[in-house]
């Protein structure tokens, strides 16, 4: 047994030295997928990188790269992929539009041509440095985008609390997008549960030690994110999933020692490091480099956040009415369902962002305006289609409003009542361990 114990420090360094040497000599797949997919990162990070380290800079070079992508993705449309319907030649950032899908394949044919010409005129044993660089490419690419969002999630940015539109909507009129947002503003624990994750897993990747340890916290977090867009149809499937490959392509290296320790039950070695820089001054200006990025990147993250929040700002209706009165060009429309532009709720402030107005007819349809208010004046002009109609208001006390103006050709006159939001089941129901 003790000679067992004795032998076992040559026979880690044995397997180390067999390591070490493979990894001199890539397989001809490894060679050609990290060809592949060093292309790929290269021209599919770029908008994102420009967009989420804000330097000085880089704004008019992120809109040199969308100039010069505008005249050729709408021309690949037509010329080469057939598309007869047109559709805007610009990013929805990050989303599933045309724009966007037509670009990545280009991105996917790009690195497929340059793969085929390296390949064929390239004859390398490995990639090791280039990889290296890639990685850190990746690690700070991606950490940048999850620290956005981690953050977002943290300070109530992205799923705010349900807005008053929201309240009054059935289950059967939402989208499987509006019913994710619902569910993931409602749970404000999980929301800050899931962007603690992000947040953690994006600071992990910012230091080589602990990349892996960063990769995995964020495979787990981009893997339930993927699911949700996929299974409620958000509107960033495509971005989302590149997000979770880019995880994915950091843990590669590492995947047999996983192996090794999660499922053979077979002692595993460190991974070998990188060499640090030569001198100490170089590794103190890294580490202060590095610790201003971090920061200006969290605090671009927390800026664009408090942003958006100084934008909810109460309107001075603000609230769900109840239509009690719907007088039309001089004549009382009864409350009937068959009566189906009568209104029967407007809501003042009906997004989480406290802008908007939305009517819910006798039908259960609803319609949706921007509102602007005329301050002293006590006016309300609701722009519908372009059109704007100025409606002017009043209150007989704090629970009852009056509305008269001219929409779509037609007098109004409007009494409402107003109704406690916070009685509601969803803002009044509360967490309970004993049911």
């Amino acid at each position: 047994m003790a000679q067992s114990i004795r032998m076992l420090p040559a026979t880690i360094n044995d397997s180390l030295n067999q390591s070490q040497t493979a990894a001199i000599s890539w397989s001809p797949i490894q060679r050609t997928v990290f060809r592949f997919v060093a292309v790929y990162f290269a021209f599919y990070l770029i908008p994102y990188v420009l967009h989420f380290y804000p330097l000085p800079g880089t704004a008019t070079a992120g809109e040199l790269v969308d100039s010069f992508w505008r005249p050729i993705v709408p021309w690949i449309g037509r010329h080469i992929l057939g598309l007869s319907k047109s559709f805007p030649a610009y990013s929805s950032g990050g989303g599933d539009s045309v724009f966007d899908w037509i670009r990545t394949l280009c991105y996917i044919a790009i690195a497929a041509i340059v793969t085929l010409i390296w390949s064929a005129s390239d004859r390398h044993a490995n990639y090791q440095r280039l990889h290296d660089w890639l990685r850190v490419y990746v690690r700070y690419s991606l950490a940048a985008i999850m620290l956005s969002y981690g953050i977002s999630k943290v300070l109530d940015g992205q799923f705010p609390f349900p807005g008053l539109g929201t309240l009054i909507s059935p289950y059967g009129s939402s989208s499987g997008q509006d019913l994710l947002w619902t569910f993931m503003g409602y749970s404000r624990p999980y929301t800050v549960f899931a962007g603690l994750a992000e947040t953690v897993g994006a600071l992990l990747l910012l230091f080589r030690r602990t990349t892996l340890l960063g990769a995995l916290i964020l495979v787990a977090a981009l893997t339930n994110v993927v699911i949700l867009n996929f299974s409620y149809d958000v509107d960033i499937k495509l971005f989302s999933t590149n997000l979770l490959l880019m995880a994915v392509f950091l843990i590669a290296p590492d995947a047999s020692r996983l192996t090794d320790l999660l499922i053979s039950n077979r002692p595993t070695l460190p991974r070998k490091e990188t060499t640090s820089l030569p001198t100490s001054w170089l590794r103190v200006g890294k580490l202060v480099g590095k610790s201003l990025l971090i920061g200006y990147a969290a605090l671009t993250s927390v800026n664009a956040v408090r942003a958006n929040q100084q934008r909810r700002v109460k309107p001075p209706l603000y609230g769900i009415w109840e239509v009690e009165n719907f007088v039309r060009n001089g004549q009382s429309v009864p409350a009937l369902t068959t009566e189906t532009e009568r209104w029967r709720y407007v809501v003042f402030g009906a997004t989480s962002l406290y802008n908007g107005v939305v009517v819910k007819r006798m039908n259960d349809t609803f319609a949706f305006y921007r509102e602007d208010y005329g301050g002293a004046s006590q006016t309300v002009t609701i722009t519908v289609k372009g059109n704007k109609s100025v409606f002017s208001y009043s209150w007989s006390d704090p629970e009852h409003l009056s509305l008269a103006g001219i929409i779509g050709g037609e007098s109004l006159a409007i009494t409402l009542a107003r109704v406690d939001e916070t009685k509601m089941r969803l803002v009044q129901h509360e967490f309970r361990w004993v049911r």
